[in-house]
């Protein structure tokens, strides 16, 4: 019979090994009980400390690599300094239409806000008396 604790059930409380230990219940079979649990978890601890350990040991090993093996990025376009040595904003051509309206979409913009707007503030000025 699995008892777990449950603070509103009556039942489950006599079985609890805190209420065991403190009314004199079954007191050798209760802390024979605590000590296996104890031990189980520290064997648990160890484990995952030991599993820890073992990741760590192995992150910190230096592994090097075979001369001409790393290949590093290629930028995509010269960076532009001043001749304070201050960075330039790229240099960028005109967007096409398309462009200017994909970037639109993408902040969430849609071609129907403005003739909403016109809709809603034509509307908003109409007073009913």
């Amino acid at each position: 019979m699995h008892t777990s604790f449950q603070p509103c059930g009556c039942v489950s409380l006599l079985f609890h090994p805190v209420y065991k230990l403190t009314s004199n219940i079954d007191v050798i079979e209760t802390e024979e009980q605590v000590r296996d649990y104890e031990r189980r978890r520290a064997e648990k601890q160890a484990e995952a400390s030991g599993a820890a350990a073992a990741a760590a040991a192995s992150a910190l090993v230096y592994k090097p690599q075979a001369a001409g093996a790393v290949v590093q990025p290629v930028p995509l376009a010269q960076v532009q300094q001043d001749n304070d040595g201050k960075l330039l904003p790229p240099q960028r051509g005109p967007l096409s239409r398309a462009q200017l309206l994909e970037a639109a979409k993408a902040s969430g913009w849609s071609p129907d806000i403005p003739k909403r707007r016109a809709l809603h503030e034509a509307f908003s000025t109409i007073f009913v008396y």
